[in-house]
């Protein structure tokens, strides 16, 4: 499209006359639906859903002045969905997360018994230290020693460069955990020393 194409659909997505958008959903819209059923194993639903929210973005961009022409239409919806697909996987992850946490700690307070005091201080010293890290390095730690993903799986979901980026910062994380650990229960020893 040219630059004066898209200043007549500007206008006309200011009337209010959003079925202009519906030529791009029928030339990008199989396209989009393919490549995140083949690369992210998403469902047809989702991946309607997710193009449908990717057209509204690009028409919200639009109309605000951000965009007054795209080059790449195609490529930009499929960024577009690809990483409202991403965001979603987290925050779905993240909610998985705190539900299996409640749970634990619902069931392992309400069981304790007093020989497994020791196990319950552990455990509470190792989550303070967890809270110390950041969102982003309990998320890689998470899904690579719980969930048991790929390094080329959590490149991909959580946007590193390349697989050697995700790795060095597993290891960094990995090693920030460890330290927040051992301040920890050094910590809980001085504090177990006074009573």
């Amino acid at each position: 499209m040219q630059k004066e194409d898209w200043k007549k659909l500007i206008e006309e997505l200011g009337r209010g006359n959003n079925e202009v958008l519906g030529v791009f959903y029928k030339r990008h819209a199989l396209y989009c639906f393919e490549r995140l059923s083949r690369e992210n194993k998403c469902s047809p639903e989702d991946a309607e859903d997710i193009f449908v929210e990717a057209i509204m973005n690009m028409r919200e961009k639009l109309l605000s002045g951000k965009e007054d022409m795209i080059l790449n239409v195609r490529a930009y919806l499929y960024r577009t969905c690809h990483n409202t697909l991403l965001a979603r996987l987290r925050q779905e992850e993240r909610t998985r997360r705190k539900l299996r946490d409640i749970e634990r700690f619902y069931y392992d307070s309400v069981y304790v018994s007093e020989n497994e005091q020791f196990d319950r201080v552990l455990l509470e010293r190792t989550m303070e230290s967890w809270q110390q890290l950041s969102e982003r390095c309990r998320d890689i730690l998470y899904f690579f020693y719980v969930d048991k993903l790929r390094m080329q799986d959590i490149t991909g979901l959580m946007g590193f460069a390349n697989s050697n980026v995700a790795k060095t910062t597993k290891a960094r994380c990995y090693k920030k955990w460890t330290a927040y650990a051992a301040e920890t229960n050094q910590a809980g020893r001085k504090e177990g020393d006074r009573c």
